[in-house]
C-alpha cells in the first residue's frame, strides 16, 4: 500500500517559546501536533467549545483551552474531561491558540465548537498538546521583527519512503509575512537562542516548492524540520488570513 496522506503528520519541536526569549527549535516533538487553522471553521470562531473522548475511560484528565476573544486579549480555561460524554467551556473565543491535555489518554480527544459541533482539532492518544505556530505573536509600535519557529514534517509509515518528496507554502492575504525555510538533513535537532535568532541550516527561505532532503527521500519513521518565518512591520494590525504547507511525492 502507498503513504497515506494521514501518514505525513505535522509535529512541533521541543521548544516552542511563547515570547522573544526562549530557546526555539530542537529535536521532535511527537507529543505536539501543530495545526495552522481551525479546522473546517471560517477565520473567526466565535463560540464556546466543547471536549469529548473517543474513550470511556478518559475521565480522570482536563483540558486546558488557550485562545483570544473578541477583543484580542489571550483567555484560558481547564475544562475536565468526562470520557465519551460531551463537556461544554464557559469562554467565548475568536480564535483558538493551543490546547493541552493533563496526562495521558486512551482516546482521541476531539475540540468542538459548541453550535453545530463542527470538530475544531483532535489529539490522538500519545499527543497532549495542539497547537498553532507563533503563539503570542504581535509586532512592535515601533519597531519591526523577524520571528523563527520550527516544526517537524514525520513519514510515520512504518516501512515506505516518500520519495521525490516536496514541501510549498501557501498563503491567503498574508503575503509575504509568513514564509518557511527546510533544514538540509532529516531528523536535525538545531535549536537557536529565541524565536528572533535565525537558524544557519536551512535551504531558500520563500514559499516555493522545496525538495525533503536527501534525495532519496522522506525515509519511513523520519522527519524534516521546517523553520517557519513571520515577518511583522513595525505597528502592523491584526492580520486575518491563513497560511498551511502542502507535501507532495511518491510511494509505491
Amino acid at each position: 500500500m502507498a503513504i497515506s496522506a494521514s501518514e505525513l503528520i505535522m509535529y512541533g519541536s521541543a521548544n516552542m517559546p511563547e515570547d522573544d526569549t526562549g530557546t526555539s527549535g530542537g529535536a521532535i516533538a511527537t507529543t505536539v501536533r501543530v495545526i495552522f487553522d481551525d479546522t473546517s471553521l471560517p477565520n473567526s470562531l466565535s463560540d464556546r467549545v466543547t471536549v469529548v473522548s473517543s474513550s470511556a475511560g478518559d475521565s480522570s484528565q482536563s483540558v486546558t483551552i488557550y485562545g483570544r476573544d473578541v477583543a484580542g486579549v489571550i483567555q484560558s480555561e481547564v475544562i475536565a474531561l468526562a470520557g465519551v460524554a460531551t463537556v461544554s467551556g464557559a469562554i467565548t473565543y475568536d480564535r483558538l491558540l493551543k490546547a493541552v491535555v493533563s496526562a495521558t489518554h486512551a482516546g482521541t480527544i476531539s475540540i468542538k465548537k459548541l453550535s453545530g459541533g463542527t470538530t475544531i482539532a483532535a489529539l490522538e492518544s500519545g499527543v497532549l498538546t495542539i497547537r498553532r505556530p507563533f503563539y503570542n505573536a504581535a509586532s512592535s509600535p515601533t519597531q519591526g521583527k523577524t520571528l523563527y519557529e520550527k516544526v517537524f514534517l514525520k513519514n510515520t509509515n512504518a516501512t515506505l519512503t516518500l520519495t521525490s518528496a516536496q514541501v510549498s507554502g501557501s498563503v491567503a492575504s498574508l503575503g509575504s509575512i509568513t514564509q518557511f525555510a527546510l533544514e538540509t538533513t532529516p531528523n536535525n535537532n538545531t535549536s537557536v537562542a529565541n524565536r528572533l535568532t535565525a537558524p544557519g541550516s536551512t535551504g531558500v527561505l520563500d514559499n516555493t516548492a522545496k525538495y525533503i532532503p536527501p534525495s532519496s527521500g522522506l525515509a519511513a519513521g523520519s522527519g524534516i524540520g521546517i523553520w517557519l518565518v513571520l515577518s511583522l512591520a513595525s505597528g502592523l494590525a491584526p492580520q486575518l488570513g491563513t497560511y498551511s504547507l502542502t507535501t507532495m511525492g511518491n510511494s509505491p
